[in-house]
């Protein structure tokens, strides 16, 4: 029995999520003492496939099919079940993002696996010889750990942004493989028959170096505004907690945590954020993390690296001069 990473792509190109499967995927089958495998599902995917080799899988492999030019659960799934038939999986890794959360449920249910959703975190615990699996709790105040048995066949679906992304790994020369299922006889249940951009206005939060992020303490526009002036100066991005989106203070790309994006930037500056567990969440994998906050007591500094008590609005104001007066200070 072996781990699998389905990747997942966009387009045709992949999306930095299957880079960080693929690392945590390294880290299991080690652990299990079994091979990796990584696949990607997609039309005239192969070529783009290929630039998966580098990183360490001790096999790779195409799943390529013309029906899967755009995104169909039904299609995906029977693809991905095809597939893994033969590979016998005891872990399968996925994506879970807005597609591939469509048809991950119904592979893991043709192939009679469990399935756990929006894993935070994956780990095989020799003693109990099981794989140990983190995820949040529902009203996302806590975590729970579900233990799975060696030998438990299981699917497990991973938020964007949580593991770190794979490096080249030198000497790597997996297996290669273009595997084209036989898709004619697929019922599709749904037909897509316009496919649209929606105009994005997350400035790019999810692969931000830099993102200063404002809580429920900025209260209003115009203290979203010096955000907007600090971020400008800092090239960062802007980011925000939930009860400021559900204030109309930023849009909802913006939000950070349970129930928005999940970042790992190399700075993350709080300010006027309390550290709600649920936002906490959304950033727990930045490298640096500063909280401003006038609340000396607030539960995010208990998670900072560096914390600040004082009035947000005015550490901002006196950041923005310094910056603007010496042009250094823009640069991370």
């Amino acid at each position: 029995m072996s781990v699998w990473v389905i990747g997942e792509q966009q387009n045709g190109k992949l999306l930095p999520i299957t880079l960080e499967l693929i690392h945590e995927g390294r880290i299991l089958a080690k652990d299990l003492g079994t091979e990796l495998g990584v696949a990607v599902a997609g039309s005239d995917i192969e070529n783009e496939t290929r630039n998966l080799i580098p990183y360490g899988a001790d096999e790779v492999a195409a799943i390529d099919s013309p029906l899967l030019g755009t995104p169909d659960a039904d299609l995906y799934a029977e693809a991905v079940v095809s597939f893994l038939r033969s590979k016998d999986p005891q872990a399968v890794l996925m994506c879970s993002t807005y597609d591939a959360r469509e048809y991950t449920s119904i592979a893991a249910a043709e192939l009679d696996s469990d399935l756990l959703t929006d894993c935070i975190e994956l780990r095989y615990d020799e003693t109990e010889k099981a794989i140990l699996a983190t995820r949040p709790s529902f009203d996302g105040k806590g975590f729970s750990v579900f233990r799975f048995a060696e030998g438990r066949k299981a699917f497990f679906s991973v938020r964007p942004g949580i593991m770190t992304k794979q490096e080249p790994v030198e000497g790597s020369d997996p297996k290669f493989e273009v595997f084209r299922p036989d898709l004619a006889g697929t019922a599709k249940r749904v037909t897509v028959s316009d496919r649209r951009a929606r105009e994005k206005s997350d400035g790019g939060i999810v692969n931000a170096k830099l993102i200063v992020c404002g809580g429920r303490g900025m209260r209003d526009e115009a203290g979203f505004e010096l955000l907007y002036q600090l971020a400008d100066r800092l090239r960062g991005e802007v980011g925000c907690s939930r009860p400021c989106v559900d204030a109309g203070l930023a849009p909802l790309e913006r939000q950070i945590g349970q129930s928005g994006s999940t970042v790992a930037p190399d700075i993350y500056i709080g300010f006027g954020v309390s550290g709600a567990v649920q936002h906490l969440m959304g950033f727990r994998r930045a490298k640096n993390i500063i909280a401003v906050n006038k609340d000396r007591r607030a539960p995010i500094f208990r998670a900072c690296d560096y914390g600040v008590v004082g009035d947000a609005h005015s550490i901002i104001k006196r950041m923005i001069e310094y910056a603007d007066r010496d042009p250094d200070s823009k640069t991370f």
